[in-house]
């Protein structure tokens, strides 16, 4: 009987034991999960796990990165754009990662069949904010110690894709800094009329002193539209992760503090006015200032290959894996 006893007691302590453990070790694993950053869980969705730092190797072994913003536009459409961008010369030859970002609700859980149907790396759900200009911070600011050698953003449906391949054709290459795939236009830093419409951009101006950390040039800042370019991680990284956080921030929580121009219908957090201000100010934020581009950038005419876009002598080399 006290065999039996003494039997009992031995396997209710193992019980007691193995019991504790497995409280203890979920215990850890919840504060392993409660003490993750936001930004470390964002990171890891959006990076696969080649990109990912390991070792203490920050850049990642590609060297382009295609980022589309999509809401509602054909997907079978932007296939064929997909394969038009990526046949080109400059493009083709390089390792790359397509990543979709897409806003459309009744999408968010069709990530991985459109990453099958696209053939692409990656489709991302994010919540419909900030136009494209919202997607590309978010992904500049989630990537921003990983970034490619060159990021190419693109909307799902982009303006005028002739010159889209035009100029990647003839001015994409190792060393390109920043170059617009939209028209250029140029406005007064501290007056910045739109060189598109009667539009008076305030803010503009705050995004070069919040970017370059200095007062206002004496001439003309650079422009662009249509919200299509390509840049060098060099060029991105001219301004600092927590500018790009601020404007980020300002971009999805500040609606309504500016007067609303006529042709704005309705303002809300998925078109703030402000989101068509930086569609305009990508080259103020990748440092790519100057006005004369405006007028040496002519497609068809054979004023050299960096005419169109502002150079990075340090730009396009990874580890000797580059593919120029």
């Amino acid at each position: 009987m006290m065999r039996a006893t003494s039997s009992l007691s031995i396997r209710g302590i193992a019980i007691l034991s193995i019991f504790s453990i497995s409280t203890f070790l979920l215990f850890l694993t919840y504060e392993h999960f409660t003490h993750t950053s936001i930004r470390d869980l964002i990171s890891n969705a959006v990076l696969p796990s080649s990109s990912r730092q390991e070792n203490g190797v920050t850049e990642g072994n590609w060297d382009l990165d295609i980022v589309i913003s999509h809401y509602g536009e054909d997907l079978k459409k932007l296939r064929e754009t997909l394969e038009k961008i990526q046949a080109v010369p400059s493009v083709r030859k390089l390792k790359r990662r397509v990543i979709l970002y897409t806003k459309n609700k009744k999408l968010a859980k069709e990530t991985k069949a459109i990453t099958r149907n696209l053939n692409i790396t990656t489709t991302i759900y994010l919540p419909n904010e900030g136009r494209e200009g919202g997607t590309y911070l978010h992904h500049i600011i989630n990537n921003y110690d990983t970034l490619a050698p060159h990021t190419l953003f693109l909307q799902a449906n982009p303006h005028d894709l002739k010159r889209v391949l035009i100029l990647l054709k003839d001015h994409f290459y190792e060393h390109t800094g920043a170059l617009s795939l939209g028209p250029y236009g140029t406005c007064d830093c501290r007056n910045c009329k739109d060189p598109w419409s009667e539009v008076k951009w305030h803010r503009i101006g705050e995004i070069y002193t919040m970017s370059h950390e200095s007062f206002c040039p004496p001439q003309d800042l650079l422009l662009a539209i249509s919200g299509q370019m390509v840049a060098s991680r060099e060029n991105i990284r001219t301004t600092k992760l927590k500018t790009y956080e601020k404007i980020y921030d300002t971009l999805r929580y500040r609606i309504g503090m500016d007067p609303q121009p006529k042709w704005l219908s309705k303002e809300g957090i998925e078109n703030p006015f402000l989101g068509h201000g930086l569609e305009r100010s990508w080259m103020v934020l990748f440092d790519c200032i100057k006005p004369e581009i405006a007028k040496t950038c002519k497609l068809g005419k054979n004023l050299g290959r960096d005419s169109c876009q502002c150079i990075n002598k340090k730009a396009g080399h990874n580890k000797g894996r580059i593919g120029w």
